[in-house]
């Protein structure tokens, strides 16, 4: 197997590319970027709804699944 650099003493231009996909690093942080933005809406979305949910169970009904817990677990 040839190594791909046989002298440290060349010009880095003349060598080319030294990893895969050279060019697609912006394309890279775009896709990672929107699919953050997807992820951290989809969460928060889902948490605020399920906080919503708890928040609208009445304080008796609170007081019997917390009743219910401790019984159980």
């Amino acid at each position: 197997m040839q190594p791909t650099i046989e002298s440290w003493q060349t010009n880095p231009l003349e060598i080319g590319p030294i990893y895969p996909w050279v060019s697609l690093e912006v394309w890279m942080v775009i896709v990672a970027t929107l699919f953050f933005v997807y992820f951290m809406a989809w969460k928060l979305a889902g948490e605020s709804r399920k906080y919503n949910q708890q928040a609208d169970i009445s304080p008796q009904q609170s007081e019997a699944n917390r009743h219910k817990e401790e019984i159980h677990g």
